[in-house]
């Protein structure tokens, strides 16, 4: 089958434009303040979660009060440097290495949960998924991740409730 089209198909642009293009400010604004918008763009193979601006409203005095690390923390727990992870190949009971890191453990984890159909990762429910990046794909989730943790272990404790 031949479709006409009528104009020429340009490649996926990186994580990082997108974000911005589709209007994901707060997402793409948080990359910026952090300096992991250009550890994602270099990186080969990224998937993220990307919060809609209203699930960064519903926290914005929490993130707001933490300091540059743990922001930086909290966005990189929304990204997966593994490789590419579509979310048909995402199964309940997943386990995910993120980009997230403390002074005492390199990868926090997320967990991939489906319930009536729907796809979870921790409290984020996947609404748009599948957005093809270059060399990444982006699922558009309606929370913000919190990788808030009461262990002492992991180097941090704040909330983002």
């Amino acid at each position: 089958m031949v479709q006409t089209i009528n104009s020429v198909p340009l490649p996926p642009n990186d994580a990082v434009m997108t974000a911005y293009e589709m209007g994901f400010l707060y997402f793409y604004g948080a990359l910026e303040r952090t300096d992991l918008a250009s550890d994602i763009t270099a990186a080969d193979q990224v998937t993220l979660f990307v919060p809609r601006d209203q699930a960064f409203v519903g926290v914005g005095s929490a993130l707001q009060n933490l300091d540059s690390t743990q922001l930086e923390t909290t966005i990189a727990f929304h990204a997966l440097v593994d490789g590419v992870d579509h979310s048909v190949n995402l199964s309940d009971s997943d386990t995910l290495n993120t980009l997230a890191q403390t002074d005492y453990t390199n990868g926090l984890d997320i967990t991939v949960d489906e319930d009536d159909s729907a796809l979870y990762v921790n409290n984020g429910r996947v609404f748009t998924p599948n957005i093809l990046l270059k060399n990444d794909v982006a699922n558009l989730i309606d929370e913000t991740l919190n990788p808030e943790n009461d262990d002492d272990a992991y180097g941090f404790d704040y909330s983002l409730d």
